[in-house]
């Protein structure tokens, strides 16, 4: 078995059965080519109705809010739940996991999608933490200061 870390899954209920919903880079494909549509272009949308709704982090999302605010068809809901809860691993076909979805969920399912899409995105790190050096700036032969272009000692 292997040690290999997998995308957070976040426990979903749906008509009385748990899933783990998860949004990791196998789920973004299964909607890209269910849908046709760049999960990117999803993200900027999503977090867009967020913003525009007034969710800040931490905060659950106001459901009418983000869905009036947001462009979110039918079918990009109901495949990128199927993606999410597994895709064709999951033993479901688009229409079974759009018939899990209800005016009795919906504000369960949209939370599990917030919360998926929050944890999909990296959170920014101070340039310090990031793992590299800061960038040295360049002299006039554009090279980092104190760098010559000679490679003999004196």
């Amino acid at each position: 078995m292997s040690n290999r870390p997998t995308s957070p899954a976040i426990s979903l209920t749906l008509d009385g059965v748990e899933y783990a919903f998860r949004l990791d880079f196998t789920a973004m494909a299964d909607f890209e080519q269910a849908t046709g549509r760049g999960v990117l272009e999803l993200f900027g949308e999503v977090f867009g109705a967020l913003q525009g709704a007034g969710v800040g982090e931490g905060q659950a999302a106001d459901v009418a809010g983000m869905l009036g605010n947001l462009h979110l068809k039918a079918t990009d809901l109901q495949a990128l739940t199927w993606a999410c809860l597994g895709g064709e691993d999951s033993g479901l076909n688009l229409r079974e996991a759009g018939r899990l979805i209800h005016a009795g969920n919906l504000q369960e399912v949209i939370g599990a999608l917030t919360e998926a899409f929050r944890q999909a995105l990296p959170e920014a790190k101070p340039e310090a933490e990031q793992g590299h050096p800061p960038a040295e700036a360049a002299g006039p032969d554009g090279l980092p200061s104190g760098a010559s272009g000679d490679n003999h000692s004196v």
